[in-house]
């Protein structure tokens, strides 16, 4: 069975770039709290990536990113992750879930997990985590199923 590759560097580069932005900060009440951005919000980005995912088209697939992530994600790296992984996925054929990370609610930011289905896989999940000022992507990681 083929594997999805994800860059590793990709995910190491994007959680440098949540940590200086200070996004691991939460409290205990972090769990109760309502989201800094809504999940429709948080959908309507995935969604929006997604789609842009499948058509290679990087302006679009990065258009809700914040500079520090387009710096660090630039075109090629998106076409590389691309290349490496749509013959193991497919096209993206829908999001099943969005749902707040528990933990990761605060003035500041939002993560949100989202479960998404491809043609050639069920499951693809990834998290993205917004800025709560600029509703931006500061954040973005892919996570490995079997």
């Amino acid at each position: 069975m083929r594997r999805i590759v994800i860059p590793t560097a990709l995910g190491l580069l994007l959680g440098l770039v949540l940590a200086a932005c200070g996004g691991n900060a939460s409290s205990a009440g972090d769990q109760a709290e309502t989201p800094a951005v809504s999940t429709d919000r948080a959908q309507a980005i995935a969604q929006n990536m997604l789609i842009a995912y499948n058509s290679g088209d990087y302006q679009a697939f990065s258009r809700d990113w914040s500079s520090p992530v387009k710096l660090v994600v630039g075109e090629r790296a998106f076409q590389r992750f691309r290349d490496e992984n749509l013959p193991a996925t497919g096209p993206f054929k829908a999001i099943t879930s969005v749902t707040p990370v528990a933990g990761q609610q605060n003035a500041d930011h939002a993560s949100y997990q989202v479960h998404a289905t491809f043609q050639k896989r069920e499951s693809v999940v990834f998290t993205i985590t917004l800025s709560a000022h600029s509703a931006k992507v500061e954040g973005l990681e892919f996570n490995s199923q079997s």
